[in-house]
């Protein structure tokens, strides 16, 4: 029982945030798409660890120096740590005027001065940009926690109806009452006769 409670609420958590992923993606799609100039780069590493339990999970994250990755480990070595690079990008946008804004990268080949990235462009707010990938990224996980969530819904709904006890079946019950029965009872109800009463004898004898 508590797995099943534990995975039907997982499932039901993977697919709605797979369709958040999906409508959010999608929404991405109609972002204008302009070049970008890298102007400066501050590269940064952000390092974090998780520790799931059975309805909960904790998570620790520290963004520091990525020359200094080596000696936190040394300093926690308690849990185990994952790196990613995080790279604070400053931007000029081609656009008429020039928009100087940032954005953050996440990869192990941080972008170096005077790149020219593709990004899009919000149009609610000119300022903020993502890499052009963002919307084709977003959709493509939003779909895959889609069909992990439905298909461990599914899973927990079929292992829930095996473990159901078969329903009794009522049968209707047939007169099985032997004819012998029947016509005991017929006859029962039927009125008694009288017995016959013997004949009375006659005696001859001799005056």
């Amino acid at each position: 029982m508590a797995f099943s409670i534990r995975g039907l609420v997982a499932s039901v958590v993977l697919v709605l945030l797979g369709g958040y992923f999906v409508i959010d993606g999608i929404g991405k799609l109609g972002w204008s798409r302009i070049g970008a100039s890298v102007t400066a780069v501050d590269l940064k590493c952000q390092v974090s660890a998780e520790e799931t339990g059975v309805l909960t999970r904790t998570k620790w994250d520290a963004t520091i120096d990525c020359n200094a990755v080596q000696a936190f480990k040394v300093a926690h070595p308690d849990k185990t740590w994952s790196v990613r690079h995080e790279a604070l990008t400053h931007l000029s946008l081609k656009t008429s005027p020039a928009i100087q804004t940032t954005m953050m990268v996440y990869d192990d080949k941080p972008p170096r001065i005077g790149d020219v990235l593709s990004v899009v462009e919000d149009p609610a707010d000119p300022n903020r940009v993502l890499p052009a990938a963002t919307s084709t990224v977003t959709i493509a996980s939003g779909a895959a926690m889609l069909g992990i969530g439905a298909l461990v819904l599914g899973l927990v709904l079929l292992r829930r109806n095996r473990g159901r006890p078969p329903r009794a079946s009522v049968e209707p019950q047939h007169d099985a009452q032997p004819v012998q029965t029947r016509q005991a009872e017929s006859a029962g109800s039927a009125p008694a006769r009288p017995p016959l009463a013997p004949a009375a004898a006659r005696v001859f004898g001799r005056r």
